[in-house]
């Protein structure tokens, strides 16, 4: 657990706990089994006195309290024997040392009373969706032990409710706008499918401990996607489509994440055939650009149809993301052809908002690790809503490419939430995926860039810097708009795409609130 431990200097502390474990663990080897099973630790290796009372004050005193271990004892314990109400009682008494609570937001009897509540819904699996929607989607990945326990059928809703409290409040308590557990009490009051009672309590709860959330978080005061009536705001829909080499050909699988104005998320795995049991689709490279248009062709006429996939909004905006290794990241993706209602040819990137992101940053350690850090900056930086000059610090302007300086170029970045490349990449594939894996290294989140640019006029620097401005690069959606009408005049039927420099655009923009794991996406269709 993430802060400093609590390390008991009150007696009765200590007396408690002891009358907590000899309630827990009866006999010694239940205890021994719980602690090289949970922690890791040999029982023998720490256990010394006549008793077992005198061990156990041993395994707490000059163990736990030593090692600094006290909240991972009693926690263990309480996963170890989640129903048993001593133990319980003894983590309520001392929420306080056990979780970092904000007492300007949270007082412990606010945060008993809503366990109380939360422990009494039996479809606890309503409960963590909707704790889902808040938390990061690198969940699993930043702490898969509480995702388990949140997942197992065995495990006392009172634990699990401890356990989502604690994600909420120590781990991520300010994911959203507002405060995490706020946000989420609003969600939860709102579904439809909770008992009309139990919404009312934290509903009551909600208004107690924090009377003016409403007004302060506008964004989650909207109706619930189980709402009769549908939204007058759209739902943002996302197909996440990964391409993955694999020998000889590529394997692309696709993932449609829909999230609505109220800021409840669902993602479905967008199967081309249901019947199959086959993961994905293999294709080679001249048959991906089909491959993708299948993907959307099944998101737009199917699952964006089902009123459940909707989340209660009228209509949505749709954005293609395409993960893809570095070797492909200069693909003419949005010349691809994709058919509208009327059985019309049109390019991709002038009928949707496109963007292309790494595949490799999804698959590899260090440079998720790299993207991880930058985003957290520019995450950073967003929140202050930022002026012009700023930005332009932010901004990192490249206008001629050389590829035996690309450690100092990489190191530049590194301070940069944007790259900004306004002269043709190398003509070499070799030099030209050698700059970009660099661009990935540095974990710079956005980047604009021209796949050629030789025949065009020589405004195109003024031309494309129109995109980097705070305002669009604080609203994402209006960015890739933009970018999109771009497109859309630049294959306009009347002009050469190849005459107009929005024919050569490539956007690179990755969102680590839209970085499902790879298993994830692979589970598609």
């Amino acid at each position: 657990m993430a802060g400093k431990d609590w390390e008991l200097d009150d007696g009765q502390d200590v007396e408690e706990l002891i009358a907590s474990f000899e309630s827990v663990f009866t006999n010694e080897d239940s205890l021994k089994q719980m602690l090289r099973l949970r922690l890791s630790v040999r029982w023998d290796t720490i256990k010394s006195g006549e008793t077992y009372r005198d061990r156990l004050f041993n395994l707490i005193d000059s163990w736990a309290v030593a090692q600094g271990k006290v909240k991972q004892l009693v926690l263990a314990a309480v996963e170890w024997e989640s129903d048993n109400l001593k133990i319980q009682k003894f983590v309520e008494n001392h929420l306080e040392n056990l979780l970092e609570l904000d007492v300007n937001l949270l007082s412990k009897d606010a945060l008993i009373e809503l366990i109380n509540v939360l422990k009494k819904i039996n479809n606890f699996a309503k409960v963590w969706s909707i704790v889902q929607t808040i938390l990061p989607e690198r969940i699993a990945l930043d702490r898969p032990k509480d995702v388990q326990a949140l997942e197992l059928p065995g495990l006392s809703n009172w634990v699990k409710c401890f356990t989502l409290l604690k994600l909420l409040l120590e781990d991520y308590p300010h994911f959203k706008q507002d405060s995490s557990i706020l946000t989420f009490v609003d969600q939860l009051s709102r579904d439809a499918s909770l008992d009309d009672t139990v919404k009312q309590v934290l509903r009551k709860w909600l208004d107690k401990v924090a009377p003016n959330f409403g007004q302060r978080s506008g964004e989650f005061t909207q109706p619930s996607s189980a709402s009769s009536q549908p939204s007058s705001r759209g739902l943002q829909a996302y197909l996440m489509i990964m391409v993955n080499p694999e020998k000889t050909k590529l394997r692309a699988t696709a993932s449609l994440l829909c999230i609505a104005p109220t800021g409840v998320k669902k993602e479905v795995s967008v199967h081309l055939d249901p019947e199959s049991n086959e993961r994905g689709v293999l294709t080679t490279q001249k048959k991906l650009s089909q491959v993708v248009a299948q993907f959307i062709h099944r998101s737009t006429s199917i699952e964006l149809e089902r009123p459940e996939n909707r989340l209660g909004c009228l209509y949505y905006e749709l954005t293609i993301e395409l993960f893809l290794p570095i070797c492909y990241l200069c693909e003419p993706i949005d010349r691809w052809q994709v058919k509208d209602d009327i059985n019309r040819l049109v390019s991709l990137g002038s009928k949707y908002r496109l963007v292309v992101r790494s595949y490799d940053r999804a698959i590899r350690p260090e440079l998720r690790n790299a993207f991880f850090r930058a985003w957290d900056k520019t995450k950073s930086w967003r929140e202050q809503n930022p002026e012009s000059a700023v930005l332009d610090d932010k901004i990192y302007h490249l206008t001629k490419i050389d590829c035996i300086r690309l450690g100092a170029l990489k190191e530049a970045l590194k301070e940069k939430i944007g790259i900004n490349i306004t002269c043709p990449l190398p003509e070499s594939t070799k030099e030209a995926e050698k700059f970009l894996y660099a661009i990935l290294e540095s974990g710079v989140p956005i980047g604009t860039w021209m796949r050629s640019c030789e025949q065009l006029a020589s405004n195109v620097e003024v031309d494309i810097n129109q995109f980097w401005t705070p305002e669009l690069i604080l609203n994402p959606g209006e960015f890739l708009e933009k970018v999109r009408s771009i497109r859309a005049f630049a294959f306009d039927e009347h002009e050469a795409p190849e005459q107009h420099w929005g024919g050569h655009l490539t956007v690179l923009w990755d969102d680590l609130e839209r970085m499902p794991l790879v298993e994830t996406l692979q589970a598609g269709g």
